[in-house]
């Protein structure tokens, strides 16, 4: 099977493989697309879907076999599979999955994951907003979950 390569400019080819890996329903419409984040290696979207269950959003990943910002390196296309192999582990221990994405799905014929999508907002950036009034309290957090 030729993989369905997933475009942020075709919803086309995402709602195709979506639907493909049992996330996309027939009830559901795939509203929106937007990048997900700049990526090195792979193609990230956030997918926003509606359907008579009411809405929801999720993170689509493929891995493409370069460097998604350099074409002309070569990458492993593999690595998706050490990806979700990576989510199962974390989904197996309460204090780690507490604070990562759940993996919905992954397809190897497709190099792609699917994760929850915690927001726009749920990045690292407020490790860098801290004040001194929160700082001991963010870094204990933050190096409980390291050493978990």
């Amino acid at each position: 099977m030729e993989p369905i390569w997933i475009d942020i400019t075709s919803t086309a080819s995402v709602r195709e493989v979506l639907a493909l890996c049992g996330i996309l329903q027939e009830d559901e419409r795939l509203n929106e697309l937007s990048s997900a984040g700049e990526g090195n290696m792979n193609i990230a979207l956030r997918a926003n879907i509606s359907g008579a269950s009411g809405s929801r959003s999720i993170i689509v990943k493929q891995a493409r076999p370069y460097v998604a910002k350099h074409r002309q390196i070569p990458a492993p296309i593999e690595r998706v599979a050490f990806e979700s192999a990576f989510y199962d582990f974390v989904d197996d221990d309460e204090v780690l999955a507490e604070r990562m994405p759940r993996r919905l799905t992954s397809n190897s014929d497709h190099f792609l994951l699917v994760l929850e999508d915690l927001g726009p907002a749920a990045d690292a950036t407020s490790w860098y907003q801290a004040t001194p009034s929160n700082i001991a309290e963010q870094v204990t957090e933050l190096l409980d979950w390291l050493c978990a």
